[in-house]
């Protein structure tokens, strides 16, 4: 059985009372995600680890307990920025 702690993890769905509002509930260690945009506006939210991403021509990290805010067809990245992954 794998390690819950370790394991690749990701969880699509939409919310009825959000008027469909998309999300993705995700715990990532190793997934690195090459430069790409969302048609929509992307909010992140990072409640453990931390994520690394390219965004707005530079290099960021959020850590723990931060909020990103991608706006729509903005190019970015996002990978690990800790041994334990993000979630």
């Amino acid at each position: 059985m794998a390690d819950k702690r370790t394991s690749e993890i990701a969880d699509f769905g939409t919310l009825d009372v959000l008027e469909g509002l998309e999300f993705v509930r995700a715990q990532y260690h190793k997934q690195n995600f090459s430069r790409h945009v969302h048609e929509g506006y992307t909010i992140g939210v990072i409640d453990r680890g931390a994520q690394r991403f390219f965004r707005t021509g530079g290099n960021h990290v959020a850590g723990e307990d931060s909020i990103i805010l991608v706006n729509a067809d903005d190019v970015h990245t996002g990978q690990s920025a800790s041994t334990d992954g993000w979630a």
